[in-house]
């Protein structure tokens, strides 16, 4: 064996580890973002050997599985990702001119009656002659 082939060999060793050890995570992975990232080093582990596969044996065509698999892989951690996302904005989507309009002049007469009704406590006689706070007597 020459030298490259060692290290071909020795790279297909360690991605065939990697893809065990994932296999096993797989199968006990205790959430599924667990069996996920799993299954994302299975992909990787995949592809490695793939491109051990074009190297070593001279196969060049085999460019395209290696091309399918990494497109392949991104998309099922985008779409795992989108769907693990926590829906943080129940109810919420894109308003129409008329619903925002809408929306900011219910604000603004909820925040004027906020601000009417702090005027009348000001405004309040029994409130001006209570204290704000209670006196503490010092102890002598």
């Amino acid at each position: 064996m020459t030298f490259p082939d060692v290290i071909h060999a020795v790279t297909a060793v360690m991605a065939s580890m990697a893809a065990l050890l994932a296999f096993y995570r797989l199968g006990v992975g205790s959430t599924m973002l667990d069996r996920v990232i799993a299954s994302e080093v299975l992909t990787s582990s995949a592809i490695g050997i793939i491109a051990v596969i074009i190297v070593w044996w001279k196969r060049p065509d085999l460019g395209v599985v290696l091309v399918i698999l990494s497109v392949t892989a991104f998309f099922t951690a985008v779409v795992v990702a989108r769907y693990a996302t926590h829906d943080r904005g129940k109810g919420q989507r894109i308003l129409s001119p008329e619903e925002a309009q809408a929306e900011k002049e219910k604000r603004e007469l909820e925040a004027f009656a906020a601000e009417q009704a702090e005027l009348e406590d000001s405004m309040n006689p029994t409130a001006a002659t209570e204290p704000l706070f209670e006196e503490v007597e010092e102890e002598e």
